[in-house]
């Protein structure tokens, strides 16, 4: 049997297939014979990483290793022995209801997590376009603020600047001629 699993970061990946087996040989009607851990590899297509491990397992009946098949999902099963293999209708019965019943518990918790999935997505939907409006008000807010404050203070409009040197350089220029009008005012001031 070979159990993979992929994800992020490769730590984890060992560790939760770690965990996996060690959950694996605690399971009734079945006896660990033989693991082969593989390291993990990144799949650079789905930038995740992927590792297995090749387990051999002696396992009491058929039953057994259907329920071994639906909890730990293997990608792959090789049974070595026996060759042929005699049921009663009882046990095929028991079998099938056991897959029908895991099957409908998976099919419940897709339906479950696909809705709250949709739910979600409409409301992170209606967050976004609540974000956008709440911006777009705050800019025409801000713009209808900038021109009523430049029309009250009489102040120029604001200008934009390419870079911050350039805007230094334009508030340096600014300054400098502030001073130089303060300076011809002294002069005046003392000429008289």
């Amino acid at each position: 049997m070979i159990i993979e699993i992929a994800g992020k970061p490769p730590e984890y990946i060992k560790e939760v297939l770690e965990k996996a087996i060690e959950q694996l040989e605690k399971e009734e009607g079945s006896k660990l014979l033989n693991k082969n851990f593989h390291e993990p590899q990144l799949d650079a297509e789905k930038n995740l990483y992927s590792a297995f491990v090749e387990v051999e397992l002696k396992i009491n009946s058929l039953p057994t290793l259907v329920c071994l098949i639906l909890e730990y999902l293997p990608s792959s099963i090789e049974i070595i022995k026996p060759s042929e293999m005699h049921m009663q209708i009882s046990e095929v019965n028991g079998l099938v209801n056991d897959i029908a019943a895991k099957m409908h518990k998976v099919t419940e918790i897709t339906r479950r997590v696909g809705t709250e999935n949709f739910i979600l997505k409409k409301q992170l939907s209606e967050i976004i376009k609540r974000v956008r409006e709440k911006r777009k008000e705050l800019e025409e807010k801000g713009s209808e603020e900038t021109l009523r404050n430049q029309k009250v203070s009489g102040a120029p409009k604001t200008r934009e600047f390419s870079s911050e040197k350039e805007e230094s350089a334009e508030i340096k220029e600014e300054e400098k001629s502030v001073e130089e009008k303060k300076e011809k005012k002294v002069k005046k001031k003392k000429s008289k």
